[in-house]
């Protein structure tokens, strides 16, 4: 039988902000309580002025609806389906007015979905979907409430893919041209406008054909590919390449992502972080500087303006030669990156399956929100973490 939460809190709850804490208005980052026990990894977040609201996924591959109310974390309901949903990205403007991405399982593949949230309810949008068999949305970003809406992900066949964009009018979903696009999946989207304006948008994730970055910028109703740097492997042989996560403001954008190195020795190769700036013309490194770790990896970052980003993931260490995993927390000053002290609540226990990590970040108003996932040892699975600073 699928697993499901009781809804911890009624949806008024989520219209009530309380002062921030201490530790939060401090700058320091701590852990916030989620259900425990829940099977629940959550992967997309949205903040507004009085609350968050985050999306995931049970244990049990059904969505996973969370909400923050400024002082608790609760289960929301999940929109009602004959099928698995997957829900990749959400954008709200309130507690009560949300879209959501993803796609629907079906019996030969899945189709691009969308959701919309009334702060009561889920209900479903019709999205285009392409005549192919394995269609998703990964990332949406919304202006003037939710009735501007792009969205980006991929399509394909089961084999190989390539980039899907859309986007939404305030009525219906309508398809919009990557021309010229590789083989390759578009992972995140950001648009530098603010309010009623989308305005200029970016997106990124990973070439197919070469493994290496992606990224495309919106021009008019066609997404163009455009040009990205070589990466400063450090290692002996090339391997892939990803960005993640980009994050835009008024005169530009951040990408962040990780490469494959390897340095001939034993135990030292994984993903090394990396960073890249778009000026509205072009991209360049900002790189983020190798650090004494098996992997660190970042998946999602905020920025505010150029030199104002912050940057989550995960890192991999060995303990024992046992790998697991602790969070990942980058600030980027408009010159470099630094690592951040992040709370890692099973930092000091080795496992064999996956350990703390954030995939997600949101600030507004000077307090940023970061959720993710950390081990139940009891289960083997996830549960949900959540942490503000």
């Amino acid at each position: 039988m699928t697993r499901r939460l009781t809804v911890l809190c009624v949806v008024a709850c989520m219209s009530v902000m309380v002062a921030p804490s201490a530790a939060r208005a401090s700058g320091a980052w701590t852990v916030e309580t989620t259900p425990t026990g829940d099977g629940v990894t959550l992967t997309a977040l949205s903040c507004f002025s009085n609350g968050c609201i985050a999306v995931g996924l049970y244990d049990t591959g059904d969505a996973a609806v969370y909400g923050w109310n400024g002082s608790t974390w609760a289960a929301l309901p999940v929109p009602a389906k004959p099928l698995l949903d997957t829900m990749n990205g959400v954008a709200c403007s309130s507690s009560s007015d949300c879209i959501a991405v993803g796609h629907l399982h079906e019996s030969q593949g899945w189709r691009a979905q969308a959701w919309s949230w009334n702060g009561s309810a889920w209900s479903v949008q019709a999205t285009f979907n392409p005549p192919s068999s394995h269609n998703s949305l990964n990332a949406i970003r919304c202006a003037a409430g939710t009735s501007s809406c792009e969205a980006v992900g991929y399509r394909g066949y089961g084999g190989p893919t390539y980039p899907l964009a859309e986007y939404w009018n305030g009525r219906a979903w309508a398809y919009q041209s990557t021309k010229g696009g590789p083989i390759g999946d578009l992972m995140s989207l950001s648009c530098a406008g603010r309010g009623a304006s989308l305005g200029a948008c970016e997106a990124v994730g990973q070439n197919g054909f070469s493994f290496t970055a992606l990224a495309m910028g919106l021009n008019g109703s066609t997404w163009i590919t455009q040009a990205t740097p070589a990466l400063p492997h450090n290692d002996q042989s090339d391997g892939p390449a990803e960005l993640t996560a980009v994050s835009c403001y008024r005169s530009g954008c951040m990408a962040v992502g990780w490469e494959s190195y390897s340095d001939g020795t034993p135990d030292s190769s994984g993903n090394q972080s990396v960073g890249e700036l778009w000026n509205g013309s072009k991209w360049t490194l900002a790189g983020v500087p190798y650090r004494d770790y098996t992997s660190d990896t970042p998946t999602a970052v905020n920025c505010r303006s150029a030199s104002s980003c912050t940057a989550v993931g995960w890192l991999l260490t060995c303990g024992d030669c046992v790998d697991y995993t602790d969070t990942l927390v980058l600030s980027w000053d408009g010159t470099q990156w630094t690592q951040a002290t992040a709370p890692s609540p099973n930092d000091s226990l080795a496992m064999t399956f996956p350990g703390d990590a954030l995939n997600a970040v949101a600030c507004v108003s000077g307090v940023c929100t970061a959720v993710g996932q950390q081990p139940d040892v009891s289960t083997g699975f996830p549960d949900s973490l959540a942490i503000q600073s």
